[in-house]
């Protein structure tokens, strides 16, 4: 939040840019301004600005502000070379990014990362600041490369919403809350394996036998002594001659032949099952329990008084004034009787009165 230090300078001086700038939205360094933060916000200049683990950025060097809506928009900053770039480097930092410390007088952002500045553009001075270079800041700190830039809606995203900053701590502080938490019982399905069957073929050899009757020849020369004459076919074979005879023998002939005996296969047989799974859930339960005050109390004789006109709030009023009169009257008994029978009676009706409450 900004307030102007001068608004007759500033007037002046505003009639001038507008002859010289054409930005809907006018940034300006707060350091080099006739501005100054609020008196009810702290000054936030040179505070140190961390992320959430407490890991140092930077420090709060500059802010820039919209001139024509008071409000400041980026926080300027200094990284050094090291863990966050690998040069030194002033980038802006949108305000609705950032969370006010105050007990710490420090700055935290939550969303920064290297792979965050790495994507920020160099920041000079606010007179270079171009509608690109906005845009990449905002789309760098959104994880996303679609915004474009809208010079009349551009500072309505939250990243550029002072309150996020400023107040964000204060709620946080002040919210009280109770989370409602309810289980849900989320059953689905998944395969294991149960075992199966796994066929595997080898070759084995086993010694068989089989019984063969085989045929076999032998040749035998006999000689048997004659004494006779020779005759006619006797003369014939008297010549030089040579006969012969072959023996033959049968051999065992083995041939192997190859046959399909059997069939093994592998199928499988689906069978469905319905089962009914049985588990417990938790929710969490709220009981709201209406504290009672002394305004309760009193707005529930009123209520009564409404209902029952005898002893509405004059006849009460009376009573205590005759009560007093009555102390005040030394002696005077039958008036303090008097008293007493209408105290009595109202208490009686003030009885009533919680009975029916009750029911």
């Amino acid at each position: 939040m900004i307030n102007d230090r001068n608004d007759d300078r500033n007037r002046d001086k505003d009639r001038n840019d507008n002859t010289r700038n054409d930005r809907r939205h006018k940034l300006k360094e707060l350091d080099h301004s006739d501005y100054q933060i609020a008196e009810n916000q702290p000054d936030i200049d040179g505070w140190r600005i961390v992320d959430t683990s407490g890991k140092k950025v930077g420090k709060v060097k500059d802010l820039l502000f919209d001139e024509s809506a008071l409000k400041v928009r980026y926080i300027v900053t200094n990284l050094k070379k090291g863990d966050w770039l690998d040069d030194d480097r002033d980038i802006l930092i949108p305000i609705g990014q950032a969370k006010l410390d105050r007990d710490n007088e420090r700055v935290v952002v939550p969303n920064i990362g290297r792979d965050v500045v790495t994507t920020l553009p160099h920041y000079n001075k606010v007179d270079d600041l171009t509608y690109d270079d906005e845009t990449r800041i905002r789309n760098s700190f959104s994880g996303t490369g679609t915004a474009d830039y809208d010079q009349d809606n551009f500072y309505d995203h939250e990243h550029y919403d002072e309150d996020r900053f400023y107040m964000g701590e204060d709620r946080d502080k002040h919210s009280h809350k109770v989370d409602v938490v309810e289980e849900h019982l989320e059953v689905g399905k998944r395969t294991v394996d149960k075992g199966g069957a796994r066929v595997s073929s080898r070759i084995v050899e086993k010694p068989v036998e089989e019984r063969i009757n085989l045929r076999e020849e032998h040749v035998n020369v006999n000689r048997e002594r004659v004494d006779r004459p020779a005759d006619s076919a006797d003369l014939e074979n008297f010549k030089n001659q040579t006969i012969e005879e072959h023996e033959t023998s049968e051999v065992p002939v083995v041939n192997k032949e190859a046959r399909v005996v059997e069939e093994i296969s592998l199928d499988k047989e689906v069978e469905n099952r319905e089962e009914v799974i049985r588990d417990n859930v938790r929710k969490t339960e709220v009981d709201v329990e209406h504290l009672e005050g002394e305004d309760r109390y009193r707005n529930s004789d009123l209520a009564g008084n409404d209902r029952n006109r005898d002893y509405d709030k004059n006849d009460l009023n009376r009573d205590r004034d005759l009560s007093r009169e009555a102390r005040n009257r030394d002696g005077d008994i039958a008036g303090r009787e008097s008293i007493s029978d209408r105290e009595n009676e109202r208490d009686r009706y003030r009885d009533n009165e919680d009975r029916n409450r009750n029911v």
